[in-house]
């Protein structure tokens, strides 16, 4: 079974762009579904429960592309309890946050039609969410894997988003003052030695 899990992992890290869905910068959020514990995201094709505040594109296929420079946000949706890492061209960038698997239902809007809300889950710590910063020129591809899983029985709640922001850069003032003041603790220093 383990064979079969990294297998699959492998396969899915190295599917080409040509299955892939692209993230536009500041557009809207991509709602994607996981199995269970060492799954990879797959695209909901229309069948996720929906979304709110915003609404997510459900037609989606994973992995997620774009290229140049940009702040991929992903967020846990519906029951509070799972956690992704994230990987660029299948190299990891890191995990979503760490949180217990509550089975918070707190950003679930109660229909009809019942839809998990992308705001409330980004403002609740019960909910897992990462931000990645990834600056690097040339093409990305990102996909997911499921760390931790809540309800690995329940399809329905097995749910999350991923949407791609302006990069956060430094600004070349911010760079000179880091910069200025590492000279002169390195000044101090040598001076005591």
């Amino acid at each position: 079974m383990k064979f079969l899990l990294t297998a699959a992992g492998l396969l899915a890290l190295s599917a080409g762009s040509m299955f892939a869905d692209p993230l536009t910068l500041d557009g809207p959020w991509l709602e994607f579904q996981f199995g269970g514990v060492g799954s990879f995201a797959f695209g909901c094709g229309g069948t996720c429960s929906l979304t709110t505040n915003p609404v997510a594109i459900q037609s989606t296929t994973a992995p997620f592309t774009f290229t140049g420079p940009g702040l991929v946000e992903v967020v846990d949706l519906f029951l509070a309890g799972d956690t992704f890492t994230v990987f660029d061209n299948g190299v990891g960038v890191g995990n979503t946050s760490a949180v217990a698997l509550s089975g918070s239902n707190a950003c679930i809007v109660f229909g009809p039609p019942v839809a998990g809300d992308i705001g409330c889950s980004l403002g609740n710590p019960l909910y897992s969410k990462g931000f990645f910063n990834l600056l690097g020129p040339g093409s990305h591809s990102i996909t997911i894997q499921a760390t931790q899983v809540l309800d690995p029985n329940n399809q329905t709640n097995r749910a999350a988003a991923i949407a791609l922001r302006d990069p956060i850069v430094p600004e070349p003032a911010t760079m000179v003052l880091m910069g200025g003041g590492l000279v002169l603790l390195g000044f101090k220093f040598r001076r005591k030695a």
